[in-house]
């Protein structure tokens, strides 16, 4: 099967062919895209643990991550992503990741999930109520499961708003593990964006905007509703 080949922060990621718009952001965009993720991934990279990925895409971080870590579980449920989530870590190589195909909420219920058609096609999410024949009804994985499972030294969460739920257990997840996570924010989509209720939970870990400290998260995620932040436990 033919690939589109890129050189990514020093691993080579090997993407099978799909559709125009997918080839064309691998071709075009993917080479340059995110670099202070990529760079983030390289500070706590650790061949002797676990990543885990949760919303993983076409691979275009797991591929990455299972360069640099044991192993890593990589969790995606789009009907359109997931395969290709397979086949381009078979074609990378990348034989020492897990796929799991459902999404990850904080108590495993059945969910809606399916595409945001108010704001981009191509970005699936849980939602509060179906709106489209996309929809489809699907039970979830608890993440305190994934968490006692596969004791990640590593979460990478961009879940589209989902982060709303598991930001609390993610937080008390870094601090008594010692693990570290990186969180994609969404909040101009959270039906109530602001990240006040979260303030107790974020003074007991440290809180990085990639390349420097973020002494008060709540106050920058109210200037920046979308980015991500690093967070570790305090020293």
């Amino acid at each position: 099967m033919p690939t589109i080949d890129v050189d990514k922060a020093g691993v080579m990621h090997r993407f099978v062919e799909s559709d125009e718009e997918t080839d064309a952001f691998v071709r075009q965009a993917f080479p340059t895209w995110e670099p202070e993720t990529f760079e983030t991934f390289a500070s706590v990279a650790d061949p002797g643990s676990t990543a885990l990925d949760l919303g993983a895409w076409i691979g275009t971080t797991s591929i990455w991550l299972a360069h640099h870590f044991r192993d890593v579980v990589a969790v995606e449920c789009d009907r359109v992503s997931a395969p290709l989530l397979r086949a381009n870590l078979e074609a990378s190589g990348c034989g020492n990741v897990a796929v799991l195909d459902q999404p990850v909420t904080s108590d495993g219920r059945v969910v809606v999930f399916g595409p945001r058609r108010h704001v981009n096609d191509s970005m699936s999410c849980v939602k509060p109520a179906a709106s489209c024949h996309e929809d489809v009804a699907l039970r979830s994985l608890p993440l305190h499961t994934l968490l006692h499972l596969f004791a990640p030294s590593f979460v990478k969460c961009d879940v589209e708003t989902t982060e709303q739920e598991l930001l609390h257990e993610l937080l008390l997840y870094v601090v008594q593990h010692n693990a570290v996570a990186l969180v994609a924010f969404h909040l101009d989509w959270w039906p109530v964006p602001s990240a006040a209720r979260f303030a107790s939970a974020f003074r007991t870990v440290q809180a990085w905007n990639m390349d420097e400290r973020i002494d008060d998260p709540v106050a920058h995620l109210a200037k920046y509703q979308q980015g991500s932040l690093l967070f570790r436990p305090r020293a």
